[in-house]
């Protein structure tokens, strides 16, 4: 996280800034885990529930000053307490459904991020946490683009004293109003969808497996696009290569990165700035995932 934390902070040195994180690495997984050992009604789930805190809470002590630690770890505590009550409830039903398994892989980048902004606002940056479940809207297995789109910018401008917006990746909402995923690689995608909903002028990813946080500078009728575009639609795809799903619906054949999602937001940033582009649609399985993360 220190090094997205000096990323972020070269970056609002030139605009208004968007970081999109994923969770901290491992955490997905051992949510998953959580999920189906409570379904088993394995009582070994809470270790892995505390595990987990445990290791937030040593973030925390590491990365926030020690005025912010304690608002933090609440922040981060409560949190904790919905994934508790989820988990509980599938522990006494004996059943794991897709919704349920949705909603507690869900909650790695909600403790990530709150961790992120709690630390951004400790450095003096007028920051504000976004969730991304109120303008990542998913129809039928497919993320509704427009709805999507307008939502993100209508976010962005409503706010345009804010200097950093820091967005869980991953996670969206159903036509029900229930929470969804976007699958392997989801916050790559949310980056994405951020990128063109705000027309931003440029993409940065980090590299580390384990940072997956991506920039994304500038917004829509609130900052002006200034310059060419810095980033090629070559270099925002590094963000999804070597994903060993790209077959499995999110890619298309013979391309890495989510085509028209992240290269789109490139290409919208190095050749045209005004022009709306529509990302390939990915046909996910209701967040279905496909191998760890």
């Amino acid at each position: 996280m220190l090094r997205v934390i000096d990323i972020v902070r070269k970056a609002l040195e030139e605009d208004r800034t968007i970081v999109v994180s994923s969770a901290v690495s491992g955490c997905t997984d051992a949510l998953i885990q959580t999920g189906h050992k409570a379904a088993a009604r394995d009582e070994s789930y809470k270790e892995l529930i505390e595990d987990l805190r445990k290791r937030h809470y040593k973030i925390i002590g590491e990365l926030l000053p020690e005025g912010y630690r304690e608002r933090t770890a609440a922040s981060v505590d409560k949190l904790f307490e919905s994934l508790e009550g989820i988990t509980y409830g599938v522990y006494l039903l004996g059943e794991l459904s897709q919704a349920s398994l949705e909603a507690i892989e869900g909650f790695g980048e909600l403790f990530s991020t709150a961790i992120l902004t709690d630390k951004f606002l400790s450095l003096g940056i007028t920051c504000q946490w976004l969730d991304a479940r109120e303008f990542v809207q998913v129809r039928d297995g497919v993320v509704d683009e427009p709805e999507t789109y307008a939502r993100v910018a209508r976010t962005v401008n409503s706010n345009p004293h804010v200097e950093l917006f820091v967005v869980p990746g991953f996670i969206a909402t159903d036509g029900n109003g229930r929470v969804t995923t976007l699958g392997r690689g989801g916050s790559d995608f949310t980056a994405s969808l951020v990128a063109v909903g705000i027309h931003a002028r440029r993409v940065d990813c980090t590299d580390r497996p384990s940072d997956t946080e991506h920039l994304l500078p500038g917004g829509a009728g609130t900052v002006p696009l200034r310059g060419q575009g810095h980033l090629s639609a070559d270099h925002s795809t590094r963000c999804g290569r070597g994903n060993p799903d790209h077959r499995q619906g999110y890619f298309p054949p013979g391309r890495t990165g989510y085509a028209g999602g992240t290269e789109s937001a490139a290409r919208a940033g190095r050749d045209d700035w005004h022009r709306p582009f529509r990302p390939h649609r990915p046909h996910f399985p209701g967040g279905k995932r496909h191998g760890g993360r």
